[in-house]
């Protein structure tokens, strides 16, 4: 993006979007019209941007002004540092009420970030940061590449931290880079699952060490899990087949868990996989207070055809971030700040 964009093959498919509640004069849109302006000419302006996007001139492209040429340069040679070190690219884009109106904020945003095909087409690996002073809102979308790495809740997490908090002083540099800097920190502290082995994960091999009976909230590892939330997943598929025991008693196995039986638990609360779907077998069964899909999931030999078929599962379907109700929130999710679980996009 530097110079040149490099194709990005697939559309970014992962996006967060807070409205920032603040206590800012916002610009209203009629104070922001010329008057020679009428309500046609504005929508027919609209209509030729989206259809005709500007290349971006570098990684920053402020169309709202709320950057000055030198906080631009500062933000400019982060990003370009960043991407000579991970290969990720990352590109800012502000949005004045003229560009867009405020229901269709959202979708111009994403229609930049396909139109200039931020990442590595064979990495997948952009962001776009889209931000409008006017609208008082922030978008982050992310490519495929990035949401295994840095979860919807990450992001909710850095925009409400990092960036809002400087935003309600009408402080857009200051926030622009707080923000910037901690995507950066967690991108390269986050573990790339491209290249993952799930038995190097310190949290996986701590699994056989705990010393809960129960999946409570007391054990802390499995919780852990979970809460990585989408970037925990591939790695949990790969360790159903682990034979290896925990301390975990299950009354229905009358034994305790394997590493492999434990990780579909947190699968299953990371996400959605029902067992109908992903098997094509009806369990249907409840004797004694135990599902007979467990005698399916407990007996080994099912167990590498079953890990096939969740793995196949998981990538032929589409998931959305669902966040809990309030009244959703069980009490390991409160402790272990677990606001959701993607569910499939139907």
């Amino acid at each position: 993006m530097h110079q040149q964009i490099i194709k990005y093959k697939r559309p970014f498919v992962t996006s967060v979007i807070l409205f920032i509640a603040l206590s800012l004069n916002a610009q209203k849109l009629e104070s922001n019209l010329p008057d020679s302006l009428t309500s046609n000419s504005l929508e027919l302006y609209r209509n030729v941007f989206w259809n005709n996007i500007p290349k971006p001139l570098n990684w920053t492209n402020d169309y709202e002004n709320i950057y000055t040429d030198e906080e631009q340069t500062q933000l400019n040679n982060l990003i370009l540092a960043f991407e000579k070190e991970t290969s990720i690219e990352i590109a800012i884009v502000t949005l004045d009420t003229i560009k867009t109106s405020a229901e269709k904020f959202n979708s111009l945003s994403l229609h930049i970030a396909n139109t200039w095909k931020i990442g590595k087409a064979e990495k997948n690996n952009g962001i776009l940061i889209a931000i409008s002073a006017g609208y008082r809102k922030i978008k982050i979308h992310t490519g495929d590449g990035i949401s295994d790495r840095m979860s919807e809740y990450d992001t909710k997490e850095i925009l409400q931290n990092y960036f809002l908090p400087a935003f309600k002083n009408g402080e857009y540099y200051a926030g622009t880079m707080n923000g910037l800097n901690q995507i950066i920190k967690l991108l390269k502290t986050s573990p790339n699952i491209n290249k993952f082995n799930y038995h190097k994960d310190s949290l996986i091999l701590k699994l056989p060490e705990m010393n809960n009976d129960t999946l409570d909230c007391e054990a802390d590892i499995y919780w852990k899990i979970i809460k990585r939330g989408k970037a925990s997943i591939p790695f949990l598929i790969e360790s159903i087949t682990d034979t290896t025991l925990t301390n975990i008693y299950d009354y229905c196995k009358k034994g305790k868990l394997t590493v492999g039986e434990v990780s579909y638990f947190a699968l299953n609360e990371i996400a959605e996989f029902p067992e109908f779907s992903v098997t094509h077998i009806q369990f249907d069964v409840v004797e004694n207070g135990c599902w007979n899909f467990f005698d399916y999931l407990f007996n080994t030999k099912n167990k590498p055809e079953f890990q096939k078929m969740v793995r196949s599962f998981y990538h032929s379907n589409t998931y959305e971030y669902y966040e809990f109700k309030q009244t959703e929130l069980t009490e390991c999710y409160k402790k272990y700040g677990i606001l959701g679980k993607y569910k499939l996009k139907r």
